[in-house]
């Protein structure tokens, strides 16, 4: 899936995912026009992302200023690895100021995987981060997940529990969305199928603490759940 951003008075910025023997891309455009000084004549080939055999894949961007964060996932040995890049807007290229070299991989514990689907940003006490929310796979079931980086690309390990968020509901089948609002609490929707189809919505406080005030007091435990029809 394509992100496209939009950066007020500069036209957008649109990230292609990769496919067999295509690398990831990076346009900016006006008015759908990818401008011709930008990158290699409008677009730019992501290289110098994890792998080297075509097998990244990026699936959401935003944009802060000069800077373009986006968030994938490398596929090595058919095992997805989620990373986060960041990538200087002024020329198309990654910005190395950030974890060293333009990109990290997010940690997975043993026998685990992770995969990215979405990310936000957040400015809460006066500093800004990076918000991902993916798929994580502990083995028997696939569960939502949130973490938070700070903007050169260390992992926030005061997020959450166990540097993130987790529901400890299975079974989540679906891609996982976050989004901020305007006091820096984390929405994330997705949906779960234990016996049934649930579309699930939760709310995080801006450290990643699960907010129970979105549900009622009878099911203050876990995300709000409805049943899909």
């Amino acid at each position: 899936m394509a992100s496209f951003d939009v950066e007020a008075g500069q036209g957008g910025f649109l990230a292609i995912p990769g496919s067999a023997n295509i690398r990831p891309r990076l346009a900016r455009s006006s008015v759908g026009v990818p401008r011709a000084s930008f990158g290699d004549g409008g677009l730019t080939r992501l290289n110098g992302l994890p792998c080297s055999d075509s097998q990244d894949s990026l699936t959401a961007s935003v944009v802060l200023g000069d800077r373009l964060y986006a968030v994938g996932n490398s596929l090595i040995g058919g095992t997805p690895y989620p990373f986060v890049a960041c990538f200087n807007l002024a020329n198309g290229r990654l910005d190395t100021s950030f974890a060293g070299k333009g990109w990290l991989f997010l940690p997975q514990a043993a026998g685990e995987t992770y995969s990215l689907n979405s990310c936000a940003l957040q400015a809460t006490a006066g500093s800004n981060y990076l918000i991902v929310a993916g798929l994580s796979y502990d083995g028997t079931a696939y569960h939502s997940q949130v973490a938070r980086l700070q903007l050169d690309g260390r992992l926030d390990t005061a997020f959450g529990a166990n540097d993130f968020w987790r529901d400890t509901i299975a079974q989540v089948d679906a891609p996982v969305f976050c989004q901020v609002d305007s006091v820096g609490r984390i929405l994330v929707a997705y949906t779960e199928n234990n016996t049934l189809p649930m579309v699930c919505a939760a709310r995080l406080t801006a450290t990643g603490v699960l907010d129970s005030s979105l549900v009622s007091a009878a099911a203050a435990c876990g995300p709000r759940r409805v049943r899909a029809r």
